[in-house]
């Protein structure tokens, strides 16, 4: 469908793509397995969802937070099982090519293409390498205050990803695209979003009434249950200790949203120092750099379109500054003009 929609740049489809496919596995991951057993007509007063579970209870942990954990470790493992079944299946049909036998110069492909296809390897599809780490910090940010044990797994998810993808990318992958900072740029914006969910989803956990503060509604049924929480949002946000979590948030929130506009207020009352991301390497002018043999290419093409042509290429200005420049230890490597004549080897 993204195909459909058309972009001026490769980057911004990719870009479009990455968000798509990130909010799919997150919802998939971790937004369904919620609302499938949520009961939130207590919470908010609608009867919209009637699960099993009217809050982040006991039997909350026990079920839907093990699976979140248990899904978290399979999506740890899961570049192996990629890995694996990918390079199998290559090596699986390249052995067919043979004949199912180990002669290297022997093949079934019809025509060159068709065997490039087949030992070239797959294409590196970045954005979806992109949509994977959003879901694991995400779903890790998500429910880390309270399942603490999901921030191990997802540092090991991460490590995984890294070392697995540095392996692919050398001995599987065709040779990745050369993409902008966009991409990237988008990735780490969204991440910004990250400790919002946090501590939103931690306010509303620690504010848990039957937990932290042992606080039980009973029912009047013979057999008594706990069918109420007692957990009402705006109640809690200064009844229970969790309202910390819920400033933090709320501070997030407003500089998330405001945050170009408290960055011109603060520049504007220089309360903001501006860091000077300019770093000093000592380098040389751009005369004094080149090398001999460029620097004489210059000014003798240089005199000879004035003299014959009267044609000016370079300022006088420029042409003076090469005529007395002092080489320095520091000089340009290669060729230092843009003029593909100028390069001894093409000549």
């Amino acid at each position: 469908m993204v195909h459909t929609i058309g972009f001026h740049t490769e980057t911004s489809q990719t870009m479009v793509i990455m968000i798509f496919v990130f909010l799919v596995q997150f919802l998939n991951t971790t937004i369904l397995i919620n609302l499938v057993n949520a009961n939130l007509s207590e919470a908010v007063g609608i009867s919209i969802f009637s699960g099993h579970y009217p809050d982040f209870d006991f039997d909350w942990y026990s079920d839907v937070g093990a699976s979140i954990i248990y899904t978290m470790t399979f999506n740890a493992m899961w570049p192996f099982i990629e890995m694996a079944m990918g390079v199998g299946m290559a090596i699986f049909f390249r052995i067919l090519d043979k004949g199912l036998t180990c002669d290297k110069y022997k093949t079934s492909s019809q025509t060159i293409q068709q065997y490039i296809n087949l030992y070239s390897g797959p294409e590196y599809l970045v954005h979806f390498k992109y949509s994977r780490i959003l879901n694991t910090v995400f779903t890790t940010f998500m429910y880390g205050l309270v399942l603490p044990w999901i921030f191990p797994v997802g540092l090991l998810t991460l490590l995984i990803d890294y070392v697995v993808e540095k392996v692919c990318i050398v001995y599987y992958y065709k040779d990745p695209p050369s993409y902008d900072n966009k991409l990237n740029d988008a990735a780490i914006y969204l991440m910004k979003w990250a400790p919002l969910l946090m501590f939103s989803v931690g306010f509303w956990m620690f504010s848990n009434r039957q937990i932290f503060e042992n606080h039980v509604e009973l029912s009047v049924e013979s057999n008594p249950v706990a069918e109420k929480t007692g957990h009402v949002l705006f109640r809690d946000i200064t009844a229970t200790p969790a309202y910390i979590l819920f400033i933090i948030t709320l501070v997030l929130f407003l500089g998330l949203v405001f945050r170009r506009l408290i960055s011109y207020v603060l520049k504007k009352t220089h309360f903001l120092i501006k860091i000077n991301n300019h770093i000093d390497e000592n380098l040389p002018n751009y005369s004094d750099a080149l090398e001999y043999d460029d620097s004489m290419y210059l000014m003798s093409m240089e005199r000879h379109m004035r003299q014959n042509y009267g044609v000016k290429t370079v300022m006088d200005q420029t042409l003076s500054r090469i005529v007395s420049a002092n080489p320095t230890e520091k000089q340009i490597t290669g060729i230092g003009v843009y003029d593909i004549l100028a390069n001894i080897r093409y000549c």
